[in-house]
């Protein structure tokens, strides 16, 4: 009876992965999980030839990237320019940049899913950006390579706001 219970389990985690393969989000998710221990966004290196960016936190470039990677519109602060917006505005539910690529809706912070864009936002400092993961984790730029870690809760922290977008195009 629970060998059979399993193998239905499994069958459903199969089909629910092969459901959702061919989604946008899927993709983005798929493309964050790529990176991670990559150093390639750490605050020690440039982001390809824009050296103005060196000694920088790059947690909102990356996800820049992984958007661009798998397909997605990415806001941008200059339309037809490479000029991605930073993590507060990703953290702002308003944002008239990220509304204007008609391809982001926010959700609830109980309705995320992985592949959905993740934003602290935060009071007199840059706020965080990343991927929404599996199990109540996300993954993004850390200081030194890429990781995915437990998304913070607000208590004790500088959060001031946590925003959700999820893919729609």
């Amino acid at each position: 009876m629970r060998s059979q219970y399993l193998l239905q389990l499994l069958l459903c985690v199969i089909l629910f992965t092969l459901a959702e393969s061919g989604r946008t989000s899927y993709k983005i998710w798929k493309v964050a999980r790529n990176y991670r221990e990559s150093s390639k966004w750490s605050v020690w290196s440039s982001w390809g030839w824009r050296v103005d960016f060196f000694g920088k936190n790059k947690c909102n470039l990356f996800v820049y990237d992984v958007l661009n990677e798998a397909g997605a519109k990415a806001p941008n602060r200059k339309p037809g320019k490479i000029s991605p917006i930073g993590a507060n505005e990703w953290a702002n539910p308003r944002s008239t940049y990220v509304k204007n690529t008609g391809c982001y809706s926010v959700v609830s912070f109980g309705q995320k899913r992985r592949g959905d864009i993740i934003a602290f936002g935060r009071y007199k400092t840059s706020g965080h950006v990343g991927i929404v993961s599996l199990w109540g984790n996300y993954i993004s730029a850390g200081r030194y390579r890429i990781v995915e870690k437990s998304i913070p809760n607000m208590n004790g922290t500088s959060i001031i706001r946590t925003t959700v977008w999820r893919y729609t195009c």
